[in-house]
């Protein structure tokens, strides 16, 4: 299980509400089939980094589940409104080899770089 802290703000869906007047969430990443990774030590995210690294070895497939949380709690957060969650760095190794993909449930659309 991999959690990283403070990912983003869940603000009350009133009109009027204050922007001070949100709670923090964490995102918790866990694997629902045999992970393999390359190196834990780059699994996380570092201070002051924007993104996350989830490491994986070569020829290798993992299931991850992924969940919101109030921040630095177990109490479980259920969005409800839209929102964007972003994958990076999705590529392919010299000559095509150790072709990078991903596979999401319940994406209502999606933008590829270079592709409409």
């Amino acid at each position: 299980e991999l959690r990283l802290r403070r990912v983003g703000r869940l603000y009350p869906e009133w009109p009027g509400h204050s922007v001070d007047n949100f709670t923090e969430l964490d995102l918790v990443v866990t694997s629902l089939t045999e992970y393999r990774p390359w190196n834990t030590s780059d699994n996380g995210r570092r201070p002051n980094q924007t993104f996350a690294q989830i490491s994986m070895a070569a020829e290798s497939a993992t299931s991850f589940r992924f969940d919101f949380f109030r921040s630095n709690t177990t109490d479980n957060v259920t969005i409800t409104a839209p929102f964007d969650f972003c994958f990076f760095d999705l590529d392919t190794g010299v000559g095509g080899h150790l072709a990078e993909s991903l596979e999401g449930c319940g994406v209502q659309d999606y933008y590829h770089h270079g592709r409409p």
